[in-house]
C-alpha cells in the first residue's frame, strides 16, 4: 500500500512502470489519505514532537505510521522508511511497537537471502541500487549487513 504523495516522490519511468505493473496484479495499492486521515497524521506529527523523536516526523512518514498501525492487527507488516525518526517511533511509541521497520538495505539482504545469491551478487545488487537511486549507504551498514549476509542458514 501507498500514498499518492509517496507516489508523486517516483522519478524514473522504470519505478513508476513497476508500481503500475504491481496495481495491475493487485499486489499494491495508492490510497489518497482524507481530511480525517490528515487530523490523525497531525496527531501522529504530535506525538513524535512529544516523544522527542531525532529527527522528528514530517508528513509522508507519519502517514506511513498511521497506515501501518492500522493494518498491523490484520497483516504482517513491514514499513520501508530510511528515516530514523520512523524507526524511534517504532521502538518507542507505545501505539507503533511491533511494527517491523526495514531500510531499503535490509530489503536488498531479505531478497538476496531469499534468491540465495552470493555475496558478490548482494553488492552487485547494492551498487545497482546506488545508481539508479543516488542513495549512498554508509560503508559501515555495508560491512554489518555482509557480516549478517555470511552467516546465513544454507
Amino acid at each position: 500500500m501507498a500514498t499518492s504523495d509517496c507516489i508523486s516522490e517516483c522519478k524514473s519511468e522504470e519505478a513508476l512502470s513497476f508500481i503500475a505493473e504491481l496495481m495491475a496484479q493487485r499486489k499494491l495499492t495508492v490510497i489518497t489519505l482524507g481530511p480525517y486521515y490528515r487530523a490523525q497524521v497531525e496527531e501522529v506529527i504530535a506525538k513524535a514532537l512529544e516523544a522527542s523523536l531525532n529527527p522528528p516526523l514530517d508528513e509522508p512518514e507519519a502517514q506511513a505510521l498511521l497506515i501501518a498501525k492500522r493494518l498491523k492487527d490484520a497483516h504482517e507488516v513491514v514499513l520501508l522508511s530510511e528515516n530514523k525518526g520512523v524507526q524511534a517511533a517504532c521502538s518507542t511509541i507505545d501505539e507503533f511497537k511491533g511494527i517491523k521497520v526495514w531500510t531499503s538495505l535490509d530489503l536488498l539482504v531479505k531478497a538476496a537471502k531469499e534468491m540465495n545469491l552470493a555475496e558478490e551478487e548482494l553488492l552487485a545488487m547494492i551498487r545497482e541500487y546506488t545508481e539508479q537511486t543516488g542513495h549512498h549507504f554508509r560503508r559501515k551498514k555495508i560491512a554489518k549487513a555482509l557480516q549478517s549476509y555470511s552467516t546465513k542458514p544454507s
